[in-house]
């Protein structure tokens, strides 16, 4: 039987030559594809993580301080030179108790007048420098104010006034020329004041000078002296207390006061047996300033028999007539 077109006894087999090309072709593009985006992926975040890091080190830095220098640094000061003083003179009065070195070559320029006691001229005349009483008045008619301090100089302490103004005729009532300078120094440790007198050309020089020689001035023994007046007042009257010596005690009484003794004193003033000082000072200064006041108060306790607390008292000490007196007592 022959085979039929439309029966054939051997079909012929598909032709599967380029079944597989098509399916290859497609998977190499899916993985190219898949290989690009990983490529962009991988961009963008490395792009992201840096940009990221580059603003939080910018945050970090702003957060830090940085120590920046100036375009143009200032130049630092130079300490002003120590003057030398080794060929310089010394002054001393014995009356106002004050001594201090002055340059060489200045000379005394008048004499004692009623409101100052010493004056001293530089060689050219530009610069005077005079010890006043500090009762001195002329300074409020001549001189406009320029400034005021307090300053501790060789454990002394001063209250510096600077002035700009002039003096001329007895008094000043309008000043007009304003290039003159005056400096003036009260010490509280005594009734001298000192002034300096110079010209606005000459500060600089004049203001040094003036320093150096309020750093040599010193007064000798007028501290020393009124601390011991005082203290022998004090230790005569507590002794003649202690040892109920009445009447040694009444002479250290003001007169004003003396009427009033029996209600100003303890009742039992008699059974006193010690006492010690209280005052204390943490600086010459201070103990200078303490001892230069006209009216000074002692901090004193008092011992009776057996007494191990003891009773603080204040003593106040006023000078009259060149003797310390005392008008009462307070007990704290």
């Amino acid at each position: 039987m022959e085979n039929s077109p439309n029966n054939p006894a051997n079909p012929p087999s598909p032709d599967t030559t380029n079944l597989s090309h098509p399916v290859s072709g497609y998977s190499s593009k899916i993985l190219f594809a898949a290989f690009i985006i990983s490529i962009i992926t991988l961009t963008v975040i490395s792009f992201k993580y840096l940009t990221l890091q580059k603003e939080f080190n910018q945050i970090k830095s702003s957060n830090t301080p940085q120590a920046t220098s100036p375009a143009n640094p200032l130049p630092s000061p130079t300490p002003e030179p120590a003057m030398d003083i080794s060929d310089w003179e010394t002054y001393s009065h014995i009356k106002a108790r004050i001594e201090f070195k002055y340059p060489k070559g200045w000379k005394p320029s008048g004499g004692e007048g009623i409101d100052w006691v010493y004056t001293l001229a530089s060689p050219k005349g530009n610069m005077i420098f005079r010890l006043h009483s500090n009762k001195n008045t002329i300074l409020n008619e001549c001189y406009l104010q320029i400034s005021q301090s307090s300053s501790n100089i060789n454990s002394y302490i001063y209250s510096i006034t600077k002035f700009t103004g002039v003096s001329s005729g007895e008094m000043c009532s309008s000043p007009t020329n304003l290039d003159n300078r005056e400096i003036w120094a009260k010490p509280d440790a005594s009734p001298l004041g000192i002034t300096f007198n110079y010209h606005q050309t000459n500060t600089a020089e004049a203001e040094i000078i003036f320093s150096t020689i309020l750093s040599t001035v010193s007064y000798p023994n007028i501290t020393q002296d009124a601390k011991a007046a005082v203290l022998s007042t004090l230790d005569s009257y507590l002794k003649a207390i202690i040892n109920h010596d009445r009447n040694t005690a009444l002479s250290y009484i003001t007169n004003s006061v003396k009427s009033e003794v029996p209600t100003n004193w303890p009742q039992d003033w008699y059974k006193y047996k010690t006492y010690e000082g209280l005052n204390e000072f943490h600086s010459a200064s201070e103990e200078q300033q303490f001892y230069s006041q006209e009216q000074i108060t002692f901090q004193v306790k008092f011992y009776r028999q057996n007494d191990a607390v003891g009773e603080r008292v204040n003593l106040l000490f006023v000078k009259q007539n060149g003797q310390w007196k005392t008008p009462t007592w307070n007990f704290l």
